[in-house]
This record gives C-alpha cells, structure tokens and sequence, in this order.
C-alpha cells in the first residue's frame, strides 16, 4: 500500500484509493503496528487534504506525527509536518504554516533532500502572500534538492510555479519557456493533473499576448 500510494496520488484517484488505505489502516492497528500505522494515516490525511477535507486531514495528519514521534520516526515526523503546514496554508493560517516548516526544517540538514517539499510549501505561501522574492527563492531551493535527487515530476512542480512568477511579472516569453519545460518534465512522468493545468496556463499566456493559433 505504501509503495503504490504515490502512483495512486499523482494519478489522481484519491477517493477510490481511500478505501484501500483505510483497510491497511484497519489492519496494522489490529496487528499493533504502529510504525505502519503512522505511515498509513500520513497517506490518508493526504487524500484528505487534495479533496479539500481539511479538519479530517488534520485529526490524521496529527496523529501520523504522534505516532512517528513515539517510534522515533525522524524523517515520517518531518512528512507529517509538511503536510500540515500545506494544510494550513490552505486554510490560510500563514503563522502556522511558517511554525510547522520552522519545526520540519530543524529536524534535517538544510540541504537534505527531504527538505525539498518544505521549501515548497513554503513557496507556494509566500506566493499566496504576493511576496514573489520569498517564493522564487523557496521554490528554486526545491528545485535544486530535487534536481539532484532526479525526482523529474516535482522537479516541473517547482519550474510551473516559477512560471506562475514570470506571469505575474508580465515576463511573457520567460513563462512560456519555463511552462513548456515543466510540460517535457511532466510528459516523461506521466503526470496527466499537473498536465492539464501547465497547458491551460500556457494556453491563457498565448492568448494574451495574441498567439490564437498556439493558444
């Protein structure tokens, strides 16, 4: 279940894969398996949270960190807080979100590749706040930790928001270029959600700089 959660995640299918996630949940407590069980509910306070459940994914997310935190679980510790600081972004509770990254990053050296997703998070709240200078930096320092770790499908996370920037900006030309690079990225991963949205917001750029045909 582990394994295969994120293909079921990226692919999309987060209320059909739910169910099988709920049952290993159901089994590793049966079985006392704590070190399963904090994974698991990690797994569905995510699902949780892409489908806008924001409370439930909390009551998991929390509990995915109690337990990883009982079982000495470093780095599940740090999963858990970066998704509950993305869920308190989400709610727009901004102090939260930054005291959750702060806890995260404390716990890893700031060049470890498990940080990538905090710097994201914390790009994408900076970007919410209109501070474009915090999430250029945040989403670049991303975009290094998972350049090298070859993680092609996040790596296009970070390219399209820097295009989001560009756009923002009125750098036409520069956004076009960082989306059809994100787009190379996700084609090679098969990343059909983030797809979708990089050929909308590229289509919408060659519409407003009257490029009908390519929009």
């Amino acid at each position: 279940l582990l394994q295969l959660a994120p293909q079921f995640n990226q692919a999309g299918y987060w209320t059909q894969w739910l169910h099988y996630l709920e049952e290993g949940l159901a089994a590793s407590i049966s079985r006392q398996d704590e070190a399963s069980e904090a994974a698991l509910a990690a797994e569905i306070g995510l699902l949780h949270q892409r489908q806008g459940r924001f409370d439930v994914a909390q009551s998991y997310l929390q509990r995915a960190r109690v337990l990883a935190h009982r079982q000495a679980d470093n780095a599940l510790q740090v999963v858990a807080l970066q998704r509950l600081a993305e869920n308190a972004r989400l709610r727009r509770h901004y102090t939260e979100c930054a005291n959750l990254l702060r806890m995260a990053q404390s716990r890893l050296p700031a060049d470890h590749p498990e940080q990538a997703p905090g710097y994201f998070v914390a790009g994408k709240a900076a970007f919410d706040q209109q501070d474009y200078t915090a999430a250029t930096q945040s989403f670049t320092q991303a975009m290094q930790l998972w350049e090298k770790t070859g993680n092609s499908g996040r790596l296009a996370w970070c390219v399209q928001n820097l295009a989001r920037i560009a756009w923002v900006h009125k750098e036409f030309a520069r956004a076009i270029e960082l989306y059809e690079q994100a787009l190379t990225l996700l084609k090679s991963v098969a990343d059909l959600n983030n797809l979708a949205v990089v050929n909308m917001n590229l289509g919408i750029i060659y519409y407003e700089c009257h490029q009908y045909e390519q929009a």
